[in-house]
């Protein structure tokens, strides 16, 4: 008698990057964590590219980095993850990338994204800088690279100071940094991926050519890993051997 053992993917228990607990160098563009010790190595790798040369100092600190400068509004506030930016034009951004450290991926990704609101007004319909989030997207390796846009809903549904469309969100009305206005979760639901990504820019048609100091904040992020244990693997064969064996038994008897 033959058994084929065939590995089954096993899901773990959620995972949650929390900034109050990483040791996010403020400024770095590239970093990564290890933050589960189920899984070897490193677990999320965090960084910046395109026109990440425009971060600022503020605070005394330079952006990106962790403080309670940007939340929902609930105290005490945590600590979420501060872009802080002075665009030299309206039509610069930064991609900001996330990508998950796991052999077979993760599902169930969520993030908070805080304060996606608008500056002062300049005048003529426009502000003196309009925060726009877009092209919210994950990839998985399958073969080839596949795109999945996120879902997005508020956080306090009854004060929104943006809106929403084509998989963008962008400011309509100021809020302050750590308030109920502004804030969204991003969803993947059961999309399994190894990274995400997002634009931060300005949503062009409400923006001056010069926009003013602007920032968002990005909160913790949550997912669950995609394993597949070896015990597990080793379980079932057992198992399925030990059957088969008894049935030939039973058989000869």
């Amino acid at each position: 008698m033959i058994v084929a053992c065939t590995a089954l993917p096993h899901v773990a228990s959620a995972i949650v990057f929390d900034f109050d607990d990483v040791d996010f160098t403020d400024g770095l563009l590239d970093q990564s964590f290890d933050i589960d010790p189920d899984n070897e190595g490193d677990d999320i790798r965090i960084s910046f590219t395109k026109d990440n040369d425009y971060f600022q100092e503020y605070d005394g600190q330079q952006s990106p980095y962790t403080s309670g400068l940007f939340g929902d509004g609930t105290a005490p506030s945590e600590e979420s993850l501060a872009l802080i930016v002075n665009f030299g034009e309206e039509t610069l951004r930064v991609r900001v990338r996330v990508d998950f450290l796991y052999e077979s991926g993760v599902s169930a990704v969520q993030l908070p994204i805080y304060d996606i609101d608008v500056g002062s007004d300049a005048g003529g319909g426009a502000f003196t800088f309009t925060d726009q989030v877009s092209q919210i997207r994950s990839r998985m390796v399958a073969g080839d690279w596949t795109y999945v846009d996120a879902s997005t809903i508020a956080l306090d549904a009854s004060t929104n100071a943006y809106s929403e469309a084509n998989n963008s969100i962008y400011g309509i009305a100021g809020s302050d940094n750590n308030a109920a206005e502004g804030n969204i979760l991003v969803e993947f639901g059961d999309a399994e991926m190894k990274r995400l990504t997002f634009l931060y820019s300005n949503f062009t048609a409400t923006t001056p050519d010069d926009p003013a100091l602007q920032g968002i904040g990005i909160g913790d992020i949550e997912y669950t890993p995609i394993l597949v244990p070896e015990y597990n693997q080793a379980a079932l064969c057992l198992g399925l051997v030990a059957l088969g064996y008894v049935s030939t038994r039973r058989r000869a008897a």
